[in-house]
């Protein structure tokens, strides 16, 4: 059963590092989403409002399989396996996105 990303787990993608007083130079998404399977993924990413409303480009999406964890008082918390998603914005889609 595929699962879906929380808000906590996704990002805006920058073409560059912003400087002091700049606007954010947002050209995707990056984020993690816990699945057993690349095919889980996608049917995730598929459902989101982005991808409906042609927002992402899907077709340059990468997919990685990650473990990630969680440092807590020096500690690992907890070990997730899950895929970091990197995905592009679809030509023509504007880079100037409000920062919410």
């Amino acid at each position: 059963m595929a699962r879906s990303y929380s808000k906590n787990q996704i990002g805006a993608l920058l073409d560059d590092v912003p400087q002091p007083g700049q606007t954010l130079k947002i050209c995707g998404s990056a984020m993690l989403v816990q699945a057993d399977s690349r095919e889980e993924v996608l049917q995730v990413i598929r459902r989101d409002v982005y991808s409906k409303n042609g927002v992402w480009d899907l077709e340059k999406m990468q997919i990685y399989p990650v473990s990630s964890c969680v440092w807590v008082t020096n500690r690992v918390h907890a070990l997730v396996d899950a895929f970091a998603v990197q995905v592009c914005f679809s030509e023509g889609v504007g880079k100037d996105l409000v920062r919410v």
